[in-house]
């Protein structure tokens, strides 16, 4: 049980990202009982705007990357340019009081640059005196995403906090929580999962698997990489997930059976002879005997289970699916890093040992040399497995209550110094000493809280600590009751002889009773 809370998420859709970590919060939240909207700023200000903003952004970041990367370049060194966007926000800010005024939310968490400065704007003005938690969708900061009224920052790593610090931002309420994506993503196959699922999709469970992505909108030109794969003089097999690009998923599928296909500059020529029928060269046809056997996605909202049987994702680094790709502990082949934010996120990743770059030139070579390197391969699976940031979501709402000053109602029997850290932590406990009756009831409902988190944990650092937790509260229900460990080793070996262990992992079905 915790006290009411109501949150307004402000974002935008340029880019797909933003959203989807809206999206993510107001999930979780919701799971606690927190009444949540999410709401497209832009949008609700103005569609006709919204459309264009997005159409200019679509343009110049995948159309004209040098003049995106001078944009990107600019706005983050010279405060001038971003005083004139500080103007024009100024404006269209304000109307966004009556959204707030009906809503009267108790905090508002902002997962766009644009949305955070609205609002940072009217709390410089003073029109609105509301908490607000800024979540950073990227790897690196931008000072477009740094303003004066913002009480917390949410970023993906503890890399960034230098570079915000010399923007201004006091170090005290930056959080390296990560960017929040959704649970299923943290979820571990065990061995026999992965390969039933790769049974199920027609794949061999004792290949190499490599996912390529083109994104949720399907607009990366996937299928030169899938091409260069071919060239691979290595035994693997090939996941594709187009997005909602019907083109690419019948290209794909066409390459994938060795057919031709036309390319978009032979289109174009078609276009420009006015679809007069000329005779054009085609690319050279695939050999089908070295194709290998591939699997070919259109949109999906399980993108959690080909990540979690795959070895190696080739995909943009954008910051939402990098963070999906970490959680599955899966390195990454980074292709077509849109200048600005998405190259800052491929350095990160590559600086940390968790992706590599493709060039355009040597692809296949590439990553023909990575997936002939089980040892490197390992690496930096383990270096995606290091970065864990499966408590963002948790670790957020903790955050929540500390910026609204509301209370958590806990009600549960803690360990002996809790009490002390929440002081320290400059917050205030309340609590009481209970009496022996009513902390042996609470023992028993602390065990079973224990058992739960056994139950939810995600890796072995995580399961030893459950497990230790466990024995701990074991321990003091033994002390409670008078019950000495020889007495309970005693009672647990007479069972084991009578009954057996559990160490033949024999799962019973169901028992059918034969009439007497």
């Amino acid at each position: 049980m915790v006290a009411h809370m109501k949150v307004v998420i402000l974002s935008a859709s340029t880019g797909g990202g933003h959203m989807s970590a809206s999206n993510n919060i107001r999930d979780y939240l919701e799971s606690k009982n927190i009444s949540v909207k999410v709401i497209d700023a832009i949008e609700y200000i103005s569609p006709l705007l919204n459309k264009t903003v997005n159409e200019i952004y679509s343009y110049i970041a995948v159309k004209q990357p040098r003049i995106w990367k001078l944009v990107y370049n600019t706005s983050n060194n010279y405060r001038t340019v971003n005083k004139i966007i500080l103007s024009i926000n100024n404006i269209i800010s304000r109307k966004l009081l009556p959204l707030i005024e009906s809503e009267n939310p108790d905090v508002i968490i902002t997962t766009h640059p644009f949305t955070t400065e609205m609002i940072s704007n009217l709390k410089i003005h003073r029109i609105i005196n509301i908490p607000l938690m800024c979540v950073m969708t990227d790897y690196a900061s931008h000072r477009t995403w740094i303003n004066p009224k913002v009480d917390a920052y949410i970023v993906s790593n503890s890399d960034m906090i230098p570079s915000m610090e010399k923007l201004g931002v006091n170090k005290n309420i930056i959080y390296p929580f990560g960017i929040p994506i959704d649970d299923s993503f943290y979820v571990k196959n065990t061995e026999e999962n992965k390969k039933n699922i790769l049974k199920e999709l027609g794949l061999n469970p004792e290949l190499n698997t490599v996912l390529i992505m083109a994104g949720k909108g399907g607009f990366a030109n996937i299928d030169e990489i899938y091409c260069e794969l071919q060239d691979i003089n290595l035994d693997f097999q090939i996941i594709v997930i187009t997005g909602k690009n019907e083109y690419l998923y019948n290209k794909i599928k066409l390459l994938s059976q060795g057919k031709i296909y036309r390319t978009k500059r032979e289109i174009l020529r078609n276009i420009r002879n006015k679809l007069k029928f000329r005779k054009i060269k085609l690319r050279k046809k695939l050999n089908i005997s070295k194709i290998k056997k591939t699997k070919i996605i259109y949109f999906t909202n399980e993108v959690e289970k080909y990540m979690s049987v795959s070895d190696l994702i080739i995909t943009k680094p954008g910051g939402l699916t990098v963070s999906e790709a970490l959680a599955c502990k899966l390195p990454m082949a980074l292709f077509n890093a849109i200048p600005g934010q998405e190259e800052e996120n491929a350095n990160f990743l590559v600086n940390n040992n968790m992706a590599i770059k493709l060039e355009n030139t040597n692809i296949s070579k590439t990553i023909e040399n990575l997936l002939s390197n089980p040892v490197k391969l390992n690496y930096m699976k383990k270096s995606c497995e290091n970065f864990d940031k499966s408590d963002s979501l948790k670790n957020i709402l903790d955050i929540l209550y500390k910026i609204t000053a509301q209370e958590k109602i806990y009600n549960k029997l803690v360990r002996d110094k809790i009490p002390e850290i929440i002081i320290n932590q400059n917050n205030i406990p309340e609590y009481k000493i209970l009496d022996n009756n009513n902390y042996n009831k609470y023992l028993k409902q602390k065990l079973l809280e224990e058992a739960q988190e056994v139950i939810n944990s995600k890796n072995i650092s995580e399961l030893k600590s459950e497990i230790s937790d466990v024995l701990e509260v074991i321990y003091m229900i033994m002390k409670n009751s008078n019950i000495s460990h020889d007495e309970i080793e005693k009672i647990r070996q007479e069972k084991n002889l009578s009954n057996g262990s559990f160490e033949k992992k024999i799962f019973l079905k169901k028992i059918k009773y034969i009439k007497k």
